[in-house]
């Protein structure tokens, strides 16, 4: 048995340690994004990430990339070419990135990342130039073989069925909400997330992308409650750790 630490900032932003001690950060967007997801926890306090993953293009995901990264300058980045364009135009050595088309799967130490589909967008500008590609889910698998599924921003959509026989996710990150104001659209509600719980066999699930204080996470662990009763719906606040134990 092991035990794996995940730490939620705000948005989509967290942070695992595995078991072995692997810091493996994801969309890193804590100064905020348009009036949101700010986080309690400073830059500052970020340290020694052996692995970014990047979902896409999007200012409430790449959110503090660039300082984070040129101050951890030898961690290994995954993202889409878009994104990859973006941060070598802003400084970031071209060495580090690892490519991430869908299928791909990538060793880093004694974990796995497989990257997967997202269904969403990656459009964003870059100082003069507007950058699309394509947005990435992930399966990360721990150094026992504990699979965690990262949605990064995706709708829901049938493949993820399949991700649940192949790969047999325990922990999910979901998405179930909106940061862009109040008249946004989620990608996905928080029944269609509790049906992903079912389709997957999640043993836990995480609601993110959510405006902090809004009713969301509520409203998903009630329909975990209901749709996915295996599934033990977790809502961590922002700088908050939970421990799992694997």
């Amino acid at each position: 048995m092991g035990k794996i630490q995940v730490r939620y900032f705000a948005v989509s932003a967290f942070e695992i340690v595995t078991e072995k001690g692997m810091r493996v950060l994801i969309d890193p967007c804590l100064s905020g994004y348009k009036g949101h997801g700010v986080s309690p926890v400073p830059l500052n306090d970020i340290k020694d990430i052996d692995l970014f993953l990047l979902s896409h293009g999007a200012g409430d995901h790449l959110g503090d990339i660039l300082p984070l990264a040129k101050r951890m300058d030898k961690a290994p980045i995954m993202c889409g070419g878009d994104v990859k364009r973006h941060l070598v135009k802003n400084g970031l050595d071209d060495a580090r990135f690892r490519a991430a088309p869908y299928g791909a799967e990538r060793t880093f130490g004694g974990i796995k990342v497989k990257v997967v589909y997202a269904r969403h967008v990656s459009f964003f500008e870059s100082g003069n130039e507007m950058l699309s590609g394509v947005p990435l889910g992930f399966i990360l698998t721990t150094e026992s073989g504990f699979p965690i599924y990262l949605a990064g921003d995706t709708s829901i959509y049938g493949d993820m069925k399949l991700y649940g026989e192949l790969y047999k996710p325990q922990l999910a990150m979901l998405p179930v909400g909106g940061v862009s104001g109040p008249d946004f659209t989620p990608d996905m509600s928080p029944e269609e997330a509790a049906m992903i719980c079912r389709w997957m066999g999640l043993k836990w699930a995480i609601p993110c992308h959510y405006v902090e204080g809004s009713k969301v996470p509520a409203a998903f662990v009630k329909a975990v409650k209901k749709d996915a009763a295996a599934t033990t719906p977790v809502v961590i606040k922002p700088g908050e750790w939970k421990t799992f134990t694997v």
